[in-house]
């Protein structure tokens, strides 16, 4: 697998950037009206959403297929098997893994120092949470909507086309440039999460030269995310920041921070190591 720094040649500058964003662009506001009429038909909200982007892949195979058929064999590239082993399957996994639980740490940290609250904003004193899943299917295919489609279609276009049509400008903004440009098509309430977890991955596909950790990573992370979201149901909002809470915000804090550390370890070239590029 070729190094990243070597793919900075002329066939990635030609890419047509601005055409990948508006096709992105059209296939999401295709699925956003699909998802409105689905609501509006009598359907739950995630089982609207789920259903409204399978609409997302074929409409992208259709407006992309020119710049597929162009510079396709360049991101597929990044996807060859050979650059697929045990060490990269385990190194992607558990970054996304270690990312979720830095989230979980900051948002436990958060709430215990009243600096977050849960969304109903009711206080209650002790922490209610309780597990209990939605029927099988519905939670089935929230999985694979967001495991098997959505990892791969956002880091072909994201960590494929945008980070390696940027690198001529540098490492540094291609990182972050197509770190906004990944964060911007989430929610507004997660942007910033999503900007940083952009970073993680554009990091570990440069390092590696492949795209597997960062899709791995994705998937694993939207898993663990689909299980506490659909599944976990709690409230917690503290009056005050009593010494216990405070303990548990240090705690929390710590998880955070340990989780943060080994995910830069995770995506250092030191763990990936010389051979996966």
């Amino acid at each position: 697998m070729p190094d990243a720094r070597n793919l900075v040649d002329r066939d990635w500058i030609r890419v047509p950037l601005f055409a990948i964003l508006v096709y992105e662009t059209a296939a999401l506001i295709a699925r956003s009206f699909l998802e409105v009429r689905l609501r509006h038909s009598g359907y739950e909200p995630d089982l609207a959403g789920d259903l409204s982007y399978l609409v997302v892949p074929p409409i992208l195979l259709l407006l992309m297929y020119p710049a597929m058929r162009d510079h396709g064999h360049r991101v597929l590239a990044l996807y060859r098997l050979s650059g697929l082993g045990l060490r990269l399957i385990a190194i992607g996994i558990a970054l996304g893994i270690t990312l979720r639980c830095a989230f979980w740490g900051g948002l436990i940290a958060t709430t215990s120092f009243g600096l977050s609250f849960s969304a109903d904003g009711l206080p209650a004193i002790a922490p209610y949470f309780s597990w209990q899943c939605p029927p099988l299917w519905p939670l089935a295919l929230g999985i694979l909507v967001s495991v098997l489609l959505i990892p791969p279609i956002e880091e072909v276009i994201n960590r494929g086309f945008f980070l390696h049509r940027l690198l001529h400008r540098g490492r540094l903004f291609a990182v972050v440039a197509s770190s906004v440009l990944f964060a911007i098509y989430h929610n507004p309430q997660t942007i910033y999460l999503a900007f940083a977890i952009g970073l993680f991955f554009a990091v570990a596909t440069l390092n590696s030269g492949t795209l597997w950790i960062a899709t791995l990573a994705h998937a694993a992370y939207n898993f663990t995310s689909q299980l506490d979201w659909r599944c976990l149901n709690g409230r917690w909002n503290p009056l005050d920041t009593t010494p216990l809470i405070a303990s548990a915000g240090a705690m929390a804090t710590a998880l955070m921070l340990v989780s943060l550390l080994l995910s830069c370890l995770l995506i250092s070239k030191r763990i990936i190591g010389p051979g996966a590029r």
